[in-house]
């Protein structure tokens, strides 16, 4: 007769010891419990070490070789949004996603306002039809906000309107450069204790940012970062601007030549290498983190803040870069239009920019022409004396990228901005 089952489990017949059937599925059914349990166990002791790693303990995992060591910490970070809420001071979990780490960090201090219960955030870049990591705080009933929202698209103006109706949320509508920047801060009040500051503009963003860091020191920022480029790459777009017979023209009063963002290829903003080592560091900021291809970095000037960071900054340049973006379980899905660069992890800065050139031969980036790259090694992890960038620029007419050195009546047409 076959097995009668009673709650999962098999039915002895009348005969104590039973069958040697029914022995054996016995036997059966006790280890697979054990092997749940075994595996529940395992688990848990997975989880705990994966949200006590601190963030400078964690070892630098190579781009092009895995040590099984390294596997297991890639298979240890999880991408999903965690539900847990970690305590601070750091160290930074390596599945903290930036929405979750920018109340803490702000948390930690505030600019001295004569109303400290309310933050004031600007966001370069803030059109609804995107997830934007400052959104989360913005819609967070407990804290009080002013905020200056921009955006290159005035398409979104009335959806803003509708996702933000706050009368303490302006917005502005317009083409960001860096001579227009400061006025636009100023007009609207934001050129002084700017706590949050958001940029992700999709063309000449770490131009920009040395523009705003002239004129208002915000205590935490997040950068959008190309990590098309590697962690030993620095990369930047710069903006071309209309020659004058003035040579010393600054880009706050030169023209300069249009870009369209929604053109823009692999060929926008900046790598995570020049922020840190070119741009940010230069102005008195170090970097904390990087989500996917957000970076976070707060003031090294405010003392309070700096001290409490200091020890949980990265290992290296490569490690923040593997362990935000590179080896992200679902980064060849997520960032599906940057497979066909993944060689690139593997080049120098000169064959990266042979490859782009060649690239642009095949494929014109119209969209360029006028503009500007720089592109460079990161040795020694930044300390020390770098080599100098390249610098490329793009021909109006075939959208070609030139090198202005061997070539420098290609960029006749041009200033690079100083």
């Amino acid at each position: 007769m076959p097995h009668q089952l009673a709650r999962g489990r098999p039915r002895l017949s009348s005969n104590r010891k039973g069958s040697k059937d029914e022995r054996n599925l016995c036997r059966l059914y006790r280890l697979f419990l054990g092997a749940i349990l075994l595996t529940l166990l395992l688990m848990s002791l997975l989880a705990e070490g994966r949200n006590s790693y601190p963030l400078a303990a964690l070892p630098a995992a190579s781009i092009t070789t895995a040590t099984p060591s390294e596997m297991t910490n890639r298979l240890l970070r999880p991408y999903s949004k965690p539900s847990y809420v970690l305590p601070f001071p750091l160290p930074v979990p390596r599945d903290l996603h930036v929405e979750k780490l920018l109340p803490k960090l702000l948390n930690l201090f505030s600019n001295t306002n004569e109303n400290p219960s309310l933050l004031r955030l600007v966001n370069l870049g803030a059109g609804v039809r995107d997830d934007d990591p400052t959104f989360p705080l913005l819609d967070d009933p407990t804290q009080k906000w002013e905020a200056l929202l921009m955006d290159g698209d005035p398409n979104q103006e009335t959806a803003m309107a509708e996702r933000f109706p706050s009368d303490k949320i302006q917005t502005h509508f317009a083409y960001i450069t860096a001579g227009s920047i400061p006025n636009i801060l100023s007009k609207h009040g934001f050129d002084q204790n700017v706590d949050l500051l958001k940029i992700d503009i999709d063309s000449f963003d770490c131009f920009v940012m040395d523009s705003i860091l002239k004129t208002v020191r915000p205590s935490v920022i997040v950068m959008e970062v190309n990590v098309k480029f590697p962690a030993n790459i620095r990369f930047a777009m710069l903006p071309g601007f209309v020659s004058s017979s003035s040579s010393s023209e600054s880009s706050s009063s030169a023209e300069q030549y249009p870009f369209d963002s929604e053109q823009r290829g692999h060929l926008y903003g900046c790598s995570l290498a020049y922020q840190v080592h070119d741009l940010m560091r230069p102005n008195g900021y170090e970097v904390l983190y990087l989500d996917s291809n957000n970076a976070v970095f707060y003031d090294k000037q405010k003392e309070d803040l700096s001290a409490g960071l200091k020890d949980y900054t990265p290992s290296s340049m490569t490690d923040l870069y593997n362990r935000g973006y590179w080896n992200m379980p679902d980064r060849t899905t997520a960032f599906a239009f940057n497979n066909e660069l993944a060689r690139w992890q593997k080049l120098k800065a000169n064959d990266i920019f042979s490859d782009l050139a060649t690239r642009s031969m095949g494929r014109p980036l119209l969209s360029h022409g006028r503009h500007h790259v720089v592109i460079g090694d990161l040795v020694n992890d930044g300390k020390g004396q770098q080599p100098p960038l390249l610098h490329g620029c793009f021909d109006h007419i075939t959208g070609a990228l030139k090198d202005a050195e061997s070539s420098p009546e290609s960029c006749s047409w041009s200033i690079i901005p100083v």
